[in-house]
């Protein structure tokens, strides 16, 4: 993969994350009384930062492999 395309998966992967991070997580209406239930859950895999799971040097990972 040469660096423009490396640069735009890594522009669209930010674009996805930051969309998934400013998601609005309604509150359910059902619920116990005690707690609130929200329509999505609170933290996934996805939620964790970018830096945490991919290497963006082009130089040591040509194709964007997860760490």
């Amino acid at each position: 993969m040469n660096k423009k395309n490396f640069d735009s998966k890594l522009k669209q992967l930010e674009q996805q994350h930051r969309k998934l991070a400013q998601r609005p997580n309604p509150k359910q209406k059902e619920g116990n009384g005690i707690f609130d239930r929200y329509r999505f859950p609170v933290l996934t895999a996805d939620h964790t930062p970018l830096s945490w799971r991919y290497d963006f040097d082009h130089a040591t990972n040509p194709h964007r492999a997860a760490r």
